[in-house]
């Protein structure tokens, strides 16, 4: 998921490709934007909108023992920043057309980047297996679900990487009973709150702190509206095979999910093929006593002829509640098929190239260890301004936990200020307490051990 294996041809073909469309963003689409008249305007048959905002984040982390034992960093502290400048852009022409450009410019810099670029100068060269292997211990990995690679490289040394690229990129039209989209979208299925085990496009990891908006997958979806609250959602998300250039129907998704509502009661089924997975389930929820109960279910089989009784299911349910003086909570248990009950395979389970969990890492789609997790959440409303927070994720198997607080402070309405943390405490041999991890059996191993990291966190939007 970090190694760059295009063929060289292929490659400057996406490059050339990736640069066409920067400067189509640059010199006509959001300039075109800005001059027909701000951030929105409505009136006659073509209406725009543009808007965005900006995010930093600072970050210290802990217990960085791993990094000191690869060689690829020293000292006691991880210090990293990290920023996001994104621009949304929409033209829409009456109700029946609309064409969505999101441009994002990222930038890496600290001890994070100098981790990673060590990496690749020590290990990809010489030894491109062990690659693979240390790069899912260093931060910063995101989940390929493209099929063009609209990302490039701005700047990258030791020190530093900054990179822009383009994550939506789509045109919809609304027709009497359909709503259609080409192009790279956002998708999200299922109802859960930290696990969506029936979410298979670019699901959030259960500590990912910025969940405002995923990333885009390439896909055409088409939602055929039977109700006021009933709908069929079909989503191709076709990939790439090892050319690069013919359609992999193996590693592609395609998938139906209905939605409708009876007797105060939501609930949708899904169904499809995910990357050589059959999959079906389905997710509910339902008002109870002044809360709200939630439920969702996956179920996935081998997509070939063999016998060897490769079914998974996941599952999550969980409820929340608004208390009086501003107050509220959320309790939710997760059965994570993927997950072992066994903790001396952890080590095998994030080294092993060939197990189902290290693939779905890569897809996204798992991040957790253990079969069994619960995470709760507790939020007061201190003042209009001022959210304070503190929620956990618990390992069921082996009793470590993350222990997350965080203060929000909405300076005003297009500025955010966020600081927390996030802790981990547990035995040794645990998912939060930390496990040896073997890289080249049976000569090299090393202690695994999750970092505490402490953040201050700003946003700003135009």
């Amino acid at each position: 998921m970090f190694l760059d294996i295009l063929a060289p041809g292929v490659h400057r073909k996406r490059r050339r490709i990736t640069r066409t469309l920067l400067v189509f963003v640059f010199t006509i689409f959001f300039p075109g934007t800005i001059f027909m008249g701000g951030r929105s305007a409505a009136g006659g048959d073509i209406r725009h909108e543009l808007g965005g905002y900006v995010k930093h984040m600072f970050a210290v982390s802990e217990d960085v023992e791993v990094l000191e034992t690869l060689g690829l960093l020293s000292g006691d502290y991880l210090l990293a920043n990290y920023s996001r400048f994104r621009l949304k852009g929409k033209l829409r022409y009456r109700d029946l057309l609309r064409f969505s450009l999101d441009y994002e410019m990222l930038s890496t810099f600290g001890d994070t980047q100098k981790a990673y670029w060590n990496a690749k100068k020590t290990f990809r060269p010489v030894q491109p297996d062990l690659f693979k292997d240390v790069a899912p211990l260093i931060p910063g990995a995101d989940p390929e679900n493209v099929i063009w690679d609209l990302e490039s490289t701005i700047s990258e040394e030791e020190s530093h990487r900054v990179a822009h690229r383009i994550d939506r990129l789509s045109v919809a039209a609304y027709l009497p009973h359909v709503d259609l989209i080409v192009g790279r979208q956002a998708l999200s299925w299922g109802s859960g709150m930290i696990w969506r085990p029936t979410d298979l496009f670019n699901p959030f990891s259960p500590t990912e702190l910025d969940i405002e908006e995923k990333r885009g997958t390439d896909a055409v979806s088409a939602e055929l509206h039977l109700g006021m609250l009933s709908s069929f959602h079909l989503v191709w998300a076709p990939d790439l095979g090892s050319d690069e250039l013919t359609i992999d129907m193996e590693e592609s998704r395609i998938g139906g999910r209905v939605r409708s509502h009876y007797a105060g009661l939501d609930f949708a089924v899904m169904g499809g093929f995910f990357r050589g997975k059959w999959g079906t389930g389905g997710d509910f929820a339902f008002p109870m006593a002044g809360a709200v109960v939630r439920g969702a279910c996956l179920v996935t089989m081998d997509g070939d002829d063999n016998d060897d009784g490769n079914t998974l299911f996941h599952g999550v349910v969980n409820v929340d509640y608004a208390f009086p003086h501003n107050l509220y909570a959320f309790l939710e248990y997760y059965y994570n098929g993927l997950g072992t009950t066994d903790t001396g395979e952890y080590g095998t389970l994030i080294i092993d190239p060939d197990s189902e969990w290290r693939r779905r890492l890569g897809q996204g789609e798992v991040s957790n260890f253990g079969r069994h997790e619960l995470a709760s959440m507790l939020s007061w409303e201190a003042h209009p301004l001022v959210l304070l927070t503190t929620g956990w994720i618990v390992n069921l198997v082996d009793g470590s936990f993350l222990f997350y607080p965080q203060v929000e402070w909405s300076v005003r309405e297009d500025l955010v200020f966020i600081a927390g943390a996030n802790v981990t405490l547990g035995p040794d041999n645990s998912e939060y307490g930390g496990f040896r991890v073997v890289l080249l059996a049976p000569i090299f191993s090393t202690y695994l051990d999750p970092p505490n990291y402490y953040f201050i966190y700003g946003k700003f939007y135009f």
